[in-house]
């Protein structure tokens, strides 16, 4: 995966981002970070939900509508049911995936992939 860097620092809006469940701190606000990818982790304690973990990109840089903060939330009550060393390592492997949907490998973003050669917008490549 290549992409254009952030040539200044990260600025992300006041208020509440990623579906309105996350307040972005002061420090992104104001002053920014120097990154190209912020990600937030959040967590929840869902007894009827089968899900592992959720993640996704939240927004989108305006120039080239390429994902700069994402969220990445754990299901805590998947956490207790499994012993320490399944855990680990399996919780290793649902984080790297889910952090693939924050980078972009998300059907809501296929349509801003780029191609490298041209520049353009890919087109015919989902089907």
């Amino acid at each position: 995966m290549k992409v254009q860097p952030l040539t200044s620092s990260l600025i992300i809006k006041k208020g509440l981002i990623c579906n309105d469940l996350i307040q972005t701190p002061e420090i992104y606000q104001n002053e920014g970070v120097i990154a190209d990818l912020v990600v937030f982790i959040t967590t929840t304690y869902d007894s009827k939900s089968t899900y592992i973990a959720a993640a996704s990109s939240c927004v989108l840089n305006a120039r080239n509508n390429r994902p700069i903060v994402g969220r990445l939330n754990y299901n805590l009550f998947d956490f207790a049911a499994k012993t320490k060393d399944v855990r680990i390592e399996a919780d290793i492997y649902t984080t790297m995936h889910e952090l693939t949907h924050v980078l972009g490998f998300s059907y809501k973003l296929y349509p801003y992939y780029i191609n490298p050669t041209t520049g353009a917008n890919l087109t015919g490549h989902i089907g």
